[in-house]
C-alpha cells in the first residue's frame, strides 16, 4: 500500500472510537502518505460538535479531540488545498451526482493517482458503475 486520500469520516474514526476505528488506525499506519484537503477541518470540527451537542462527547472529550484533529490533519497528514481541485470537483459533483465535498476528495484522489478511502459506504455505491467505484475504499476491500 502506498499513499491515499482520506475523507473526514476516516479522520472522525481516528478521532472518537467507533466499529471502523481499527480499521481507520490500521491504514493510517500502512499508508505511506497521507492527504487530505484543506476542507477536511471544517467537516471535522462540525462532526465533533454534533456529537458534542448531541451529549455523545464531553467538553473535555470535545476538545480532546479537536487537538488530536489538529495534530493529525496540520503536523501527519499532507494538506492539499481545495483550489487545486476545485474545478474538477465540480465536474465530478454534476456528472456523478454527488456533493463536491465528496468529489472534491475523489479529484484530489484521481490527481494524485491514488487511492480514496471513506466510511461512506452510501457513497461507495453512488460510484458503483462509474470510474469512481474503482479508486473509492471502504473497509471490507482494502487492507
Amino acid at each position: 500500500m502506498n499513499d491515499g486520500v482520506l475523507d473526514s469520516t476516516v479522520v472522525l474514526a481516528l478521532l472518537i472510537p467507533d466499529d471502523e476505528s481499527d480499521w481507520a488506525d490500521k491504514l493510517v499506519r500502512e499508508l505511506l502518505d497521507v492527504y487530505v484537503l484543506d476542507i477536511t477541518p471544517y467537516e471535522v470540527y462540525n462532526a465533533l460538535l454534533r456529537k458534542f451537542r448531541l451529549g455523545e462527547l464531553s467538553e473535555k472529550e470535545l476538545d480532546r479531540a479537536r487537538e488530536m484533529a489538529d495534530s493529525l490533519i496540520y503536523r501527519t497528514f499532507q494538506v492539499r488545498e481545495f483550489k487545486e481541485v476545485k474545478a474538477r470537483a465540480f465536474q465530478i459533483a454534476r456528472r456523478v451526482n454527488i456533493s463536491v465535498y465528496d468529489a472534491a476528495y475523489l479529484a484530489l484522489a484521481e490527481r494524485l493517482k491514488v487511492y480514496f478511502y471513506t466510511l461512506d459506504h452510501r457513497l461507495r455505491e453512488k460510484l458503483s458503475g462509474t470510474k469512481y467505484y474503482k479508486i473509492t475504499m471502504v473497509p471490507e476491500e482494502s487492507i
